[in-house]
């Protein structure tokens, strides 16, 4: 079978494909100098996220989350909104130009909740990331767990050493 592309597999919302996400511990949590917080429209769109996520099975916050990511890091073509020719649907940033009418064509997307419904395949995606995360973590965890364990076992063998030689050490003069 030939490799299929991301957009493909969301597109035609395929299961047999792999999305891979590579751990970054440089990351912080650290607002970006880019990100203006006061375009944030998750309050604004609360009863529409709420019921969306009931729909389709996604954690309401992490709906919150893009939302929030779209609307602070995507206003770069906010101003051609106003003249229907921006790239990306805001609130969830669906770019029409990559998307084509997948989700819906700009007419419909410009509903937030329609926008939302037909945005199903990236909250689909969304949940597969908090599954690749909490796995991440799980992961991350286990490391950590082994880690400890293995220094744990180490330090009493130490000990034990310690106090053999300590115990055995008169009788070997």
């Amino acid at each position: 079978m030939p490799s299929l592309t991301k957009k493909q597999c969301i597109a035609e919302n395929l299961k047999i494909c792999k999305f891979v996400v590579s751990e970054n511990l440089k990351v912080n949590g650290a607002e970006p100098i880019y990100e203006i917080s006061a375009f944030s429209e998750v309050n604004r769109y609360s009863s529409i996220i709420e019921n969306v996520a009931a729909e389709s099975g996604v954690d309401v916050r992490l709906i919150r989350s893009i939302m929030y990511m779209e609307t602070t890091h995507g206003y770069y073509d906010a101003p051609l909104s106003l003249l229907g020719q921006n790239k990306s649907i805001l609130p969830m940033n669906v770019n029409v130009d990559y998307w084509g009418s997948i989700f819906g064509d700009r007419k419909t997307l410009l509903n937030p909740y329609t926008a939302f419904s037909t945005s199903k395949s990236y909250l689909i995606v969304g949940m597969l990331v908090q599954v690749i995360l909490l796995i991440l973590v799980l992961q991350r965890f286990l490391y950590l767990l082994v880690t400890y364990l293995i220094d744990l076992f180490l330090n009493l063998f130490m000990l034990s050493i310690l106090h053999y030689n300590k115990v055995f050490q008169p009788y070997n003069k």
